[in-house]
């Protein structure tokens, strides 16, 4: 599962997307209902305000990207 935004950032993107990808909206917009439905064993997301809402559905890791000065070190860490 992952948000349209997501799979929509970029042609580069539509090789890597299945049919089994399931949209769950928008950043900002994501639906917690279908999130739920689908029963994910974890969720990854950039979104830090909707960690406890996640956390109550999955384990749920919270990806800081202003935690690196530099794309390298973020790709490597």
């Amino acid at each position: 599962e992952a948000p349209s935004t997501l799979t929509d950032y970029g042609e580069f993107l539509k090789p890597l997307v299945s049919d089994e990808v399931e949209d769950i909206g928008k950043d900002g917009t994501v639906s917690l209902e279908k999130i739920l439905e689908l029963e994910p064993d974890l969720i990854i997301t950039w979104d830090q305000q909707a960690y406890e809402q996640y956390a109550k559905i999955a384990p749920t890791v919270v990806y800081d990207t202003s935690n690196y000065e530099t794309i390298h070190e973020e790709m490597v860490s």
